[in-house]
């Protein structure tokens, strides 16, 4: 499973992952930043315009949006604490916890073919639920010239509903002369989870 940070591996030694921050980003000159560990999982659990990975760099998340102000999101992990009162845990063989009653798992509902050829659409969310996303193997076409990079993306906003559209990244001065480049990475996933009550 690729999330926004890196890979991770569901195998005989996997982890449940538990709810280890919340965080809120704020759009700059229409980029922002989350930063993260390597087995880190971001859930956008809110936002009020379209969001789109750029890139990852020095452990920082880069996300870029035409018209969102600001971002809200969730980070689970691995890394869940053995805690103390009452609860159910279970542990693997080197005291790891699996689970725990006392912390907030990520909870997937289902995987969504997220490739760029099926254009804008929306999925809903039954009443009373609050979904998140985690824009997994996520690709985009490229295209240079000697002008410029543009990078076309799929995004996702999380207003009531989850709203999946294509937004345009452009780098001017990125393209070298008499080059042009055109790459379809056309592996597109996205994985919404319950966040409810999170």
């Amino acid at each position: 499973m690729f999330g926004f940070a890196g890979f991770t591996d569901v195998n005989d030694g996997f982890l449940s992952m538990s709810l280890q921050r919340r965080g809120n980003a704020i759009f700059n000159g229409n980029l922002a930043e989350i930063s993260v560990a390597d087995n880190d999982i971001v859930v956008i659990s809110g936002c009020n315009g379209d969001v789109a990975q750029l890139k990852k760099v020095s452990g920082k998340i880069i996300l870029y949006s035409p018209n969102a102000k600001y971002i809200d999101y969730m980070i689970f992990n691995t890394s869940t604490a053995k805690s103390s009162g009452y609860g159910v845990e279970t542990y693997d063989s080197n005291g790891r916890v699996i689970f725990s009653s006392n912390h907030k798992f990520l909870r997937p509902i289902k995987g969504i073919d997220t490739n760029l050829n099926k254009g804008a659409f929306i999925e809903t969310q039954p009443p009373g639920s609050k979904y998140g996303v985690i824009l997994s193997n996520y690709g985009f076409t490229l295209n240079i010239n000697p002008d410029f990079c543009r990078r076309v993306m799929r995004s996702v906003r999380l207003d009531g509903n989850i709203k999946f559209n294509v937004v345009n990244y452009d780098d001017s001065g990125a393209g070298r002369i008499g080059m042009s480049y055109n790459d379809n990475s056309y592996f597109f996933n996205a994985i919404i989870v319950d966040i409810t009550n999170y």
